[in-house]
């Protein structure tokens, strides 16, 4: 019998069966590197604990590429041909570790798509109800992000969103924006605290001349106006910016 070191894991060379791939875990607590031969009973053991260990490993290098809740640890597990105390045991070791921590993925999950994403809280909550974070874990985290952030992700959200939404002015406007970003997460009382703040007159200028080019080629006179103020209504401008913009 030859014993190899491969990285972190040790090679079990036999004369008259195939290798064995197994880690230095198993090595020490069976005492190979001092033992001539290994019977079967003990090989049989190796092969088996080598499944336990090969989950445990696997896991903290998922892990290690991206936070992971508990829930999306135990799913992960599920590959691998584990009894039910062994899969316990692994997640009980990687919570030893704080490789599984629900309380420091939360705060960590709700900072990034603070700072990468236009979501909400609403939104960011959903998210991590779906890879099951306790609900109690996500309130108290996202209670600690200071409302102004919120308040200021939707200021930036609706200057951006006004430049290119420039055909809508007014209420149309403002119910846009109310709609889009309840999508994204925000409460309606947080939106409309900054929309009641914000100019959303719109250019009536430049909308005024695209409708009327576009309806002069089929009307004139009083039929164009009609057309041209229904238009300009509809898309949120008010009845005192019409009237001055078109004279009847």
């Amino acid at each position: 019998m030859k014993i190899k070191k491969i990285k972190n894991k040790y090679k079990i060379e036999f004369d008259d069966r195939e290798p064995i791939i197994t880690y230095d875990d198993i090595i020490l607590k069976y005492n190979i590197l001092y033992k001539k031969d290994l019977s079967d009973d003990l090989i049989d053991k190796i092969i088996k604990e080598n499944i336990y260990y090969d989950a445990l490993y696997s896991s903290i290098s998922y892990i290690g590429k991206k936070l992971r809740s508990e829930y999306e640890v135990k799913k992960y597990l599920d590959k691998f041909l584990l009894l039910p105390n062994e899969k316990d045991n692994i997640i009980l070791k990687l919570k030893e570790l704080n490789l599984i921590n629900d309380t420091i993925l939360a705060s960590a999950f709700i900072n990034d798509k603070i700072n990468f994403t236009n979501l909400g809280p609403y939104k960011i909550k959903q998210e991590l109800e779906k890879i099951r974070v306790d609900e109690l874990i996500i309130d108290e985290a996202i209670n600690k992000i200071d409302s102004n952030v919120f308040y200021e992700k939707i200021k930036k959200i609706i200057d951006k969103k006004i430049r290119t939404k420039t055909k809508y002015a007014g209420n149309v406007l403002k119910q846009k924006l109310l709609g889009e970003l309840t999508i994204l997460g925000y409460s309606k009382d947080m939106i409309c605290d900054v929309l009641n703040n914000i100019n959303v007159n719109g250019n009536i200028d430049a909308i005024y001349d695209k409708i009327y080019q576009k309806y002069s080629k089929k009307y004139t006179g009083y039929d164009l106006n009609r057309i041209v103020e229904q238009k300009l209504y509809s898309l949120g401008f008010s009845r005192e910016e019409i009237n001055k913009k078109i004279v009847h």
